[in-house]
């Protein structure tokens, strides 16, 4: 009896564990070798070869005792194997596509903050329901919701926000963000939109009397309609000249009439900064950068539609004085030619955005003009009180633009090498105000942890693309072989999965974190500007994870198929597998590639390595995107420069820039009056 035909009743004796080819191959491995040793024992007593392989044969008893007690010796290994196997195919892969779908949540909403915030540039409002997903990955209260974008079943956005208002009538903050919306929405094109925004507008007065927003406001609308300033370049080339133009003479005497009545008032308030803050303080706690710049968003969206009104009631009310003057009504134009000056103090005093500061500081500088027109009049005193009180201002303005140019001189190096890109935008514009590097630090490590999510989001996506990819070969392998049987699903056994998973996983991560978190030499103290050194780091450790476990795997599947004596090709060299792992499907084309008897090698590989990958995934997954999230909360909580204060505004830094501009001009002009 030759080899073959021991192999033949090899095949009979093992038919009852067909269910479960490895251990099938597995079992005939062990049966062929105790009959070729009983073989040897018989030829080394001095049988014959046929006498010996008969005997040999008998010793085992008839081939169907033989498959029985195979059988009832392995069951209970059948069963294990069986179980081990469902849970790779049944468990594991739908872990690992659940853990991918998991992390790539913050891409999905990243992609999402990124439309939304696009459409909103383009003038597209976009769905509501992405705005107030933006404002908390955990979602946002009903109370938020309606606070944040009214009655959302309502269509227009005024009615949106006159429905906060008609939620509490008696609220001043909330009738003057309808107010705001109203301003800002609502046509001006005749006497009848006027009539209607008046009749809106009266209501403040009622209200809020001694708050001359409301007044200012009409008389803006009422100046609109009935002139037009024109710029035009003076004659002789000695700076541009401003023209009126007026188009109806009584409604641009009542809106001037009501100019004056507005500075009479004690004070002026739009209340913009404290509906923001209303809103802000009904948001959950930020936990995301993407959470911060929508809010940031929402600040800096804040419309503003008095500020326009102020800059023109200040030059037309100077050239509705010299209009006067031209009249020989001289009594009734010096009310007018002092009118800025309560305007930029109301502006200065209530606090505002920094928008609304430099339209103030803007008005002021018109301060000079009407000096100008008072001394024309005689009135010299007076127009040396107005020079002075606007020269005061705007050298408080111009000390904040000397200051500004100094800290981007000496803070944008700075900037540029440590900061986040979002400070390089921002401080430029406003000014450090003693921002230093450790001010930095939080933003810019929020950016790199950025990065560090979008690299595990591709990582796992690329993974889980492998996996599908491996799949595809398996099933192209059985397809080589003409059909003939299926790769085999090899398992490592526990310590097996626990090597493969400590060396390609565990330790490259290990290594990772310390280096980047616990040294200097990872170069985190600088600007995500280096992006080419962070993202090559990030790409050497993909590669490491992915080749090492590769590499593993081909070991194990190499050894475990020679034993199995599955025809397996030369060995492949370490430096081989990681330059194919620098390039994430050099695995799948090394594996489709090859010659036909290797066909089985190649696809067990394959198929072997998707559950490991799965492994891979889930470890991956689990262990580091948590701590990227908790990371990037505890870095936004940190952040002192783009967080969005309790008291509103735009940034806390462009607040604090605010406020001490704010003091500045109020005490210039308290020192100029003082005097």
């Amino acid at each position: 009896m030759t080899a073959p035909e021991i192999g033949k009743i090899a095949d009979s004796a093992t038919e009852g564990l067909k269910d479960d080819k490895e251990l099938r191959l597995d079992v005939r491995q062990e049966l062929v070798a105790h009959i070729e040793d009983a073989v040897s024992a018989n030829l080394a007593a001095g049988m014959g070869e046929e006498d010996s392989v008969a005997e040999g044969l008998k010793s085992f008893g008839p081939v169907t005792d033989i498959a029985a007690e195979l059988v009832a010796a392995n069951r209970s290994r059948m069963r294990f194997r069986q179980l081990a196997r469902i849970a790779a195919r049944a468990l594991i892969v739908p872990a690992a596509l659940m853990v991918a779908f998991w992390v790539n949540i913050d891409s999905f909403t990243t992609a999402r903050f990124l439309r939304t915030m696009t459409a909103g540039f383009e003038g597209d409002v976009g769905p509501l329901e992405d705005h107030m997903s933006l404002m908390s990955r955990r979602g946002i209260s009903e109370e938020a919701a309606f606070l944040c974008f009214g009655d959302t079943s309502l269509e227009s956005d005024i009615d949106r926000q006159r429905g906060i208002w008609e939620s509490d009538p008696t609220n001043r903050v909330f009738y003057g963000n309808y107010i705001t919306m109203l301003a800002v929405k609502h046509p001006l094109n005749n006497t009848d939109d006027l009539r209607f925004l008046e009749q809106e507008i009266r209501r403040g007065e009622e209200l809020d009397p001694d708050n001359a927003r409301y007044n200012y406001l009409l008389a803006g609308l009422m100046t609109e309609l009935a002139s037009e300033i024109k710029i035009v370049p003076s004659e002789d080339g000695d700076g541009d000249e401003m023209l009126l133009d007026v188009i109806d003479r009584d409604l641009l005497d009542k809106g001037m009439t009501e100019f004056l009545k507005a500075g009479s008032k004690p004070f002026m308030d739009t209340y913009c900064t404290e509906m923001l803050a209303l809103r802000m303080s009904v948001l959950p706690e930020v936990e995301s950068l993407s959470e911060v710049i929508a809010r940031i968003s929402m600040a800096a969206g804040i419309y503003l539609p008095d500020v326009s009104k102020h800059r023109n009631l200040a030059r037309t009310s100077l050239k509705y004085a010299e209009l006067l003057v031209a009249e020989g009504r001289k009594a009734e134009a010096l009310p007018y030619l002092e009118a800025w000056y309560p305007l930029c103090k109301k502006g200065f005093a209530q606090d505002g955005t920094l928008i609304e500061a430099l339209v103030s500081f803007a008005i002021a500088g018109l301060g000079g003009e009407s000096a100008a027109v008072l001394e024309k009049t005689g009135e010299t005193e007076r127009a040396e009180e107005m020079r002075r009180l606007s020269g005061a201002v705007t050298a408080v303005y111009d000390g904040h633009k000397a200051r500004l140019k100094s800290d981007n001189n000496d803070m944008g190096k700075t900037i540029r090498m440590h900061g986040s890109i979002l400070a390089g935008m921002l401080i430029p514009a406003i000014g450090s105000d003693g921002v230093t590097k450790e001010d930095l630090a939080p933003g810019r490590e929020i950016e790199h942890t950025w990065v560090e999510k979008g690299w595990l989001s591709g990582f796992i996506s690329c993974l889980f693309l492998i996996m599908l990819g491996l799949l595809a070969i398996a099933l192209y392998m059985r397809f080589v072989r003409g059909g003939e049987s299926a790769p085999l699903l090899l398992l490592p056994d526990p310590r097996q999965t626990v090597k493969v998973l400590l060396f390609s996983v565990v330790v490259p991560l290990a290594v990772f974190f310390i280096y980047t978190r616990h040294t200097d030499l990872s170069g985190r103290d600088l600007s995500l500007l280096m992006w080419p050194r962070f993202v090559l780091e990030l790409h050497l450790l993909t590669a490491i994870m992915l080749s090492v476990a590769a590499y593993q795997m081909q070991k194990l599947v190499d050894a475990r198929c020679r034993y199995l004596a599955l025809g397996t090709p030369r060995a492949r060299k370490w430096w081989v597998i990681f330059l194919l792992s620098i390039v994430p499907v050099g695995l799948v084309v090394w594996l489709a590639t090859g010659r036909r008897n290797t066909a089985m090698f190649r696809g067990t590989v394959a198929r072997s390595l998707i559950p490991i990958l799965g492994l891979i995934i889930v470890l991956v997954g689990g262990v580091v995107h948590p701590h990227l999230v908790s990371r990037e909360a505890r870095l936004v909580k940190k952040d002192s420069i783009l967080s969005v204060p309790e008291e509103g505004g735009f940034t806390k830094l462009e607040n604090e820039v605010t406020r001490r501009l704010n003091r500045e001009a109020l005490a210039a002009m308290e020192s100029v009056l003082g005097d």
